[in-house]
């Protein structure tokens, strides 16, 4: 089947992610071992084999000079990231949707004004952010325990697109992207 669509003559633009879905996992994806601990992108390995955690190369291995910005990627990093290559992939990050009411949940049950809690009534918030359905003389938490409360961070789309010009999104593109998210996640939850 051919995946690639001419829009010049001469010129082959790969589909994206979900054109082509189901296209499935390709080996260099599988092969990745990504702790959530540790410095990105150091942190990520790449496995000799699938399933075998014990022997592991850098996917990143930075310059002798400190610099964490350059260096050498793992030859798998230049490969597709999908069986078949695409021109980008759009994703949800679930856990982003569900991180206001779960702020919201966790302070409510200790906010006082030694946590440094901070209210505002929902009149006074956004109307993008007002609940209809509140009382709009009711307290709203903004702050506690030195964090902003997170309003509107929910049902975002993250797109992922090629860095490099190869024209498809390859493990590190993808490695990129979501480890930015991966980061803001861990500090989410801490």
């Amino acid at each position: 089947m051919d995946t690639t669509r001419i829009d010049e003559p001469g010129e082959a633009t790969y589909l994206s992610y979900e054109e082509l879905r189901p296209g499935g996992v390709p080996d260099a994806m599988r092969r990745l071992y990504w702790p959530l601990e540790g410095e990105f992108p150091l942190n990520i390995f790449v496995m000799k084999q699938q399933r075998a955690p014990h022997d592991l190369e850098p996917l990143f291995q930075p310059d002798g000079n400190g610099n964490s910005n350059s260096g050498t990627w793992h030859e798998i990093a230049s490969q597709p990231c999908t069986k078949r290559k695409v021109s980008s992939i759009t994703a949800r990050v679930p856990e982003l949707d569900q991180w206001g009411p779960h702020w919201r949940d966790w302070h409510s049950e200790h906010a006082c004004p030694e946590s440094g809690a901070e209210y505002i009534t929902e009149a006074d918030l956004d109307d993008a952010l007002r609940d209809r359905e509140a009382d709009a003389d009711a307290k709203v938490l903004i702050r506690c325990c030195g964090e902003e409360r997170p309003f509107g961070k929910g049902h975002r789309l993250i797109t992922v697109v090629p860095l490099e010009g190869s024209g498809f999104v390859t493990v590190k593109d993808y490695v990129c992207r979501q480890g930015r998210i991966t980061i803001l996640w861990a500090r989410i939850i801490g």
